[in-house]
């Protein structure tokens, strides 16, 4: 699951201390172990469906996590300080909402769309994106300084050799502006009211209309190339090898039983490993 969520061997994210005083590292380790305890005790102990994961509706937090998010710490904790509490008291809706996700895929100062906008579409939307033609960098200077992040990332990426992908990134990345760098909710930037509104142009071609995180995740949840790549993903990792380097390996079925919650992600694991093992690997020519 750290692979899936780019998150293994990946450094702790770094804000700027003067844009976010009381932003530490010491949280951001706590809100990467709210994470990684939430899916150990879903994915491994419940054993949770596709679609729960995606869900998140359970998020763990500790004090420093419940003072920093303005949520109220039980008492009676646990001997880890860590507490199972519901995810909407954080006004959250989704995996791809977590703190820690949006934290670790914002700029030093301000929020990401792009790189939120690829980690959504990628992993929690299962599309794939084409490298870029050529590589275009951010700097904040390079705007009029009354522009939204919203107005300076279409202005960077306008271009037509840009669209052809960001097109979705954008969208997913946009309906996220709600969460500043540091996963905070926020309904304005500078006193401007933020327009999370978007058209996604899903997998089949046809224009979906967005206007928060929610939308988004009910997206993911009804549409079939979530839960495909995911199984796709989760066989690359574990065979070291795609799918299709296997004679008899068929993926497809697996994903319908994922998606349709009649295949929990342990099961997946169990039964992707098995499989792995013992189909007949086809060498390229």
């Amino acid at each position: 699951m750290k692979q899936w969520l780019d998150m293994k061997n990946k450094e702790l994210p770094s804000l700027s201390s003067k844009k976010f005083p009381d932003f530490s590292s010491a949280l951001a380790l706590d809100l990467r172990r709210s994470i990684f305890r939430w899916i150990e005790e879903s994915v491994w102990k419940e054993n949770i469906s596709w679609q729960a994961f995606l869900k998140m509706d359970k998020i763990q937090v500790n004090e420093q996590i419940s003072d920093y998010y303005n949520l109220t710490y039980p008492q009676d904790k646990n001997i880890s300080g860590f507490v199972e509490m519901n995810a909407s008291k954080l006004n959250r809706s989704g995996l791809h909402t977590h703190p820690y996700i949006l934290v670790s895929h914002s700029y030093a100062e301000e929020s990401s769309p792009i790189h939120r906008g690829v980690f959504t579409s990628r992993k929690i939307l299962g599309r794939t994106l084409r490298p870029p033609t050529e590589a275009i960098s951010f700097r904040n200077a390079d705007f009029d300084p009354n522009w939204t992040m919203r107005q300076k990332v279409t202005e960077l990426t306008k271009a037509a050799n840009c669209m052809s992908c960001h097109d979705q990134i954008n969208s997913t990345g946009f309906v996220l502006e709600n969460f500043d760098a540091t996963g905070r909710m926020r309904s304005k930037i500078d006193g401007k009211p933020i327009n999370l509104e978007v058209k996604y142009l899903d997998s089949n071609g046809k224009e979906q209309k967005f206007s928060d995180s929610n939308d988004l995740l009910n997206h993911a949840l009804s549409a079939s190339k979530p839960s495909q790549s995911f199984v796709d993903e989760l066989f690359k990792h574990l065979a070291k090898q795609a799918p299709y380097s296997y004679l008899s390996l068929e993926t497809k079925k697996l994903s319908e039983m994922l998606k349709n919650g009649n295949l929990k992600i342990q099961d997946l694991y169990m039964q992707l490993c098995f499989r792995g093992a013992s189909d007949g690997f086809a060498f390229a020519n």
